[in-house]
């Protein structure tokens, strides 16, 4: 399962294969991109292009499961697991998808890309970790 041109993917987020609960606090949306067809060359959502990116900085993006968007997507969601994280409670679902880690087909997690309620945040979370909260 290479990763191929039209895929899409984005920086790797999983250190040496480990299952994160968080995948990572940020001011910003994790970039994702398109290969383009030579190599693991990407042209990434802003516009900007990098060549020769090694596949193991690279997950492979997937459409999350149906029935995960359908939960998840446009509703508020909390953070349930690790506990603690609960000022994350009135957070936004805005994307679910999967990550392949390094496309290796044996790691694929759901995701959750939760937006802070002011909207300067941006959390990945394992979807088997959140809830719906209403």
């Amino acid at each position: 399962m290479a990763i191929g041109a039209g895929d899409r993917v984005a920086m790797t987020v999983m250190i040496g294969g480990t299952e994160p609960t968080l995948l990572g606090l940020a001011g910003v949306p994790p970039m994702v991109g398109t290969v383009a067809a030579a190599g693991l060359n990407v042209l990434w959502r802003d516009g900007t292009f990098s060549l020769a990116i090694p596949s193991t900085a690279l997950d492979k993006i997937e459409d999350a499961d149906v029935a995960v968007a359908n939960e998840f997507i446009g509703a508020r969601v909390k953070v349930s697991t690790p506990t603690g994280y609960s000022n994350w409670g009135l957070c936004t679902c805005i994307d679910a998808y999967k990550r392949d880690y390094n496309d290796a087909g044996t790691e694929i997690i759901q995701v959750l890309l939760l937006q802070s309620p002011s909207g300067e945040y941006y959390v990945e979370a394992l979807a088997s970790n959140c809830e719906v909260v209403s």
